[in-house]
């Protein structure tokens, strides 16, 4: 009889000891798991923290404006530079780009004005609006036939006027507008923009800007 309740007391010490050690590894396992998302907290936090301020709004510079410019002027022949200035501008910006140069009267002369190159340009920014006025300088070749530059006018100087209206899009400063526009003397004695004077749109209207130095 005594045997027996020392095997009894042996096998309940053995389950004890298996039902403890269960206990523990459970304990250990829940602290280690709240230790991990403790730890993780932090780095959530700080993940939302970089994402609001990747957000925020963007300035406008002279850089950015000049980079679309030279990619925008800069071409063997009409339509030759679209990979490289559609980077610069939204998609509804592009695609009204593209459909101007598919236009008849833009297609009559391609292969007889070529080899475009930007030369330089003045910038003038509105940081608060997102609004560029840039006035260009860039030379092209003026062929007799397509492909024929026996009596080509070689490096014929040209000069425009763009105003160029951004959004933010994805993060980065997109051109979403772009108008040709004619710069004339602003004679208002009390105007702020000396430097500047007046932009005329090609519809008539009028706008103001800074000159970014």
């Amino acid at each position: 009889m005594k045997m027996l309740d020392m095997d009894k007391l042996k096998r309940v010490k053995v389950i004890g000891l298996v039902v403890g050690a269960v206990l523990l590894l459970l304990i250990g396992y829940g602290i280690g798991a709240s230790g991990k998302n403790t730890n993780s907290n932090p780095s959530s936090k700080e993940n939302k923290t970089t994402t609001i301020k990747s957000e925020k709004t963007k300035e406008l510079t002279q850089k950015q404006v000049k980079n679309f410019l030279v990619s925008y002027y800069t071409k063997k022949d009409l339509s030759e530079n679209r990979n490289r200035y559609k980077e610069y501008m939204t998609d509804a910006m592009y695609n009204q780009e593209t459909s101007t140069e598919d236009e008849a009267t833009n297609q009559a002369y391609k292969g007889y004005v070529v080899d475009y190159i930007f030369k330089e340009a003045e910038i003038y920014i509105d940081t608060k609006n997102k609004v560029a006025i840039a006035k260009v300088r860039y030379t092209n070749t003026l062929l007799a036939k397509k492909n024929n530059y026996e009596k080509a006018q070689k490096n014929v100087s040209n000069e425009s006027t763009l105003r160029l209206t951004y959004v933010q899009q994805n993060n980065k400063l997109l051109v979403n507008k772009k108008e040709s526009i004619l710069l004339v003397s602003n004679t208002e004695s009390n105007s702020d923009y000396p430097n500047y004077g007046t932009a005329t749109s090609n519809n008539g209207t009028t706008a103001n800007s800074d000159k970014t130095k």
